[in-house]
């Protein structure tokens, strides 16, 4: 039944004005979203390689973007 069509229902005149998200803004939001969260500790049951000092260890922290060995973390 077309009559039972109610306020919420979209009609192709409707989606016609509205208005698409930019390209720009779009690739922004997925940038934040993908740079929002980031880890502040890492833990490797083989070892990782610590950024500053090349040293070989399980457990390793986040300082200026890196991850390190305690020795090395700025605290």
């Amino acid at each position: 039944m077309a009559d039972d069509a109610g306020p919420n229902d979209d009609t192709a005149a409707d989606r016609a004005t509205e208005p698409e998200p930019s390209a720009t803004a779009t690739s922004a939001r997925s940038s934040n979203a993908e740079n929002s969260f980031q880890s502040t500790y890492a833990w490797s049951p083989d070892e990782a390689s610590c950024a500053e000092c090349g040293g070989s260890v399980a457990a390793r922290w986040r300082d200026d973007g890196d991850l390190v060995c305690a020795a090395c973390k700025s605290w």
